[in-house]
């Protein structure tokens, strides 16, 4: 059975001064819903996990013997759209985070003393800012694109070909408080001093403790929750870093894709009466 095929048909007019003239069209503005109470009892669904790969024509035949029904999957699982909601497969999922993660991220410490000019500005600079230069041992000069910035974790997106050789090191000949730094923009007046850099699919997503929870980035870490140090300053810096709270995008895509893995099907027996009912709505 096709999804649409028991819709309510529309008719439209090609031509207002010929109504002769009329093409009959599904409405697709119609709606339904199975109830939560039949969705999620024991008796009328299983909770399945998607297998890698696993497609809701797959699952269909799988189940229900006959690979038509994969919409009623969709439908008892309020899945609108499953190239979005349905799981990735594992090469599907790499090549979804290789292409949403280019370029790199490089953070700047809390603690890094700036230009008087740049802190005055830091805001006002960084919202518009597009480029960054980096000045390297020999005087040579790397630059890079700002594809975003992110005050919340100190965090600077930046993709080109120069981009992976920003180096955090202080032993360039450009450092500021021990710390590299880099220049906004071409102009070398707006300056900032920068400690991290890693690629932006390592970069981190979010902070959470042992339990799942979101942590605050700019709070003290769990194990000393008053300390002045935050969790972001200690991550950035390395110093006094020793629990591992980052999820990073990459860890937070498999999450998320994991997630939509479980699901419930409608029990075999359901599935006569549930398509009777369905007829039944949209005459």
């Amino acid at each position: 059975m096709a999804y649409f095929s028991y819709f309510p048909s529309l008719s439209y007019a090609l031509d207002k001064d010929d109504l002769s003239k009329l093409i009959v069209a599904k409405d697709i503005t119609v709606r339904a819903k199975i109830s939560e109470y039949f969705k999620n009892a024991a008796i009328t669904s299983l909770p399945y996990e998607i297998q890698d790969g696993e497609r809701p024509e797959t699952l269909s035949h799988r189940v229900y013997d006959r690979s038509d029904l994969h919409w009623l999957i969709l439908l008892f699982n309020e899945i609108q759209d499953p190239t979005f909601e349905w799981p990735l497969s594992s090469a599907e999922l790499e090549s979804h985070i290789a292409q949403r993660y280019t370029g790199y991220s490089i953070y700047y410490p809390d603690t890094a003393r700036i230009t008087d000019e740049f802190q005055e500005q830091n805001t006002t600079i960084l919202a518009g800012a597009k480029t960054i230069h980096q000045i390297l041992s020999g005087g040579s000069t790397i630059s890079a694109s700002i594809v975003k910035w992110n005050p919340t974790y100190n965090e600077i997106v930046i993709t080109g070909d120069d981009a992976a050789k920003f180096d955090s090191s202080y032993e360039y000949p450009e450092s500021l408080d021990g710390y590299a730094r880099f220049h906004v923009d071409g102009d070398e007046t707006k300056t900032i001093a920068f400690a991290r850099t890693v690629p932006y699919e390592y970069a981190v997503n979010h902070f959470e403790d042992t339990d799942g929870n979101v942590l605050d980035p700019r709070s003290g870490p769990p194990s000393d929750p008053t300390s002045t140090s935050s969790i972001l300053n200690r991550y950035i810096t390395q110093v006094g870093y020793s629990e591992p709270l980052e999820v990073t995008n990459r860890v937070q895509e498999f999450k998320n894709n994991d997630d939509r893995r479980l699901i419930r099907v409608m029990k075999p027996e359901f599935i006569s009466p549930t398509l009777s009912q369905f007829r039944t709505i949209f005459k």
